[in-house]
């Protein structure tokens, strides 16, 4: 006995989390890029940046998760906010850092 898994709805939960995960994920990129954009040392711009990528990375990944699960892609953007961006400009990366692991 096999099932039609086309027919099938998508639990609506699961859609949200991914959603969530995948909004989570994108502001990372954001962040990154913005720590990446405004860091001085070579070093650390090129890990920010590679942060930056492999989180939007995971992000294409959920939202692949979702469209297979036949859900649809949360539209609202994630955009930084404007503490991140004095946090980013004024307290310096480590500052930014300590803020996206809470």
């Amino acid at each position: 006995m096999t099932s039609d898994t086309s027919t099938k709805q998508p639990d609506p939960r699961l859609v949200i989390a991914l959603n969530e995960a995948r909004v989570r994920e994108i502001r990372a990129a954001e962040l990154y890029r913005m720590l990446a954009e405004r860091e001085k040392d070579p070093k650390r711009k090129k890990l920010f940046t590679r942060l930056a990528d492999v989180e939007a990375g995971h992000a294409e990944q959920f939202g692949e998760r979702i469209t297979a699960l036949g859900g649809s892609l949360e539209s609202r953007p994630a955009s930084t906010g404007l503490m991140d961006r004095f946090a980013a400009n004024f307290l310096g990366a480590e500052v930014m850092l300590r803020r996206m692991e809470a």
